[in-house]
């Protein structure tokens, strides 16, 4: 169960991908503009001006995130997770949850799903 939720900013483990595909065309689009050593200045010019742009374009690799306090079942001690939102949304104290873990061993926090009620007949 969340016992507590504050928001926090984190950095954008895919904020990388504008810095690298911003530097790849800028160096590509830099060197079909010049021609010779020009084509070599163009090339480097256009990689640093490209990675420049995508990185900004990237929100400089920060994002929404929420640094999440928990009570799990059969432990005395809280666990503390740090997630992006754009994982799995927005969560609120007293929200039931589940923990997992990724493939790099770091826990993540899921909504955990309503449970149906019975009807009464």
């Amino acid at each position: 169960m969340v016992e507590s939720v504050k928001s926090i900013d984190m950095p954008d483990e895919q904020g990388a991908s504008g810095y690298f595909l911003g530097g790849t065309l800028g160096n590509i689009g830099g060197a079909v503009i010049g021609s010779g050593r020009g084509s070599v200045a163009a090339a480097v010019l256009g990689g640093v001006a490209g990675a420049t742009a995508g990185d900004a374009a990237q929100n400089n690799g920060v994002v929404a995130g929420q640094e999440l306090w928990l009570k799990l079942e059969g432990r005395q001690e809280p666990m503390v997770v740090r997630q992006a939102v754009k994982l799995q949304g927005a969560f609120q104290a007293g929200e039931r949850v589940r923990v997992g873990f990724d493939a790099r061993g770091r826990a993540m926090v899921e909504h955990q799903a309503q449970e149906a009620t019975p009807q009464n007949k």
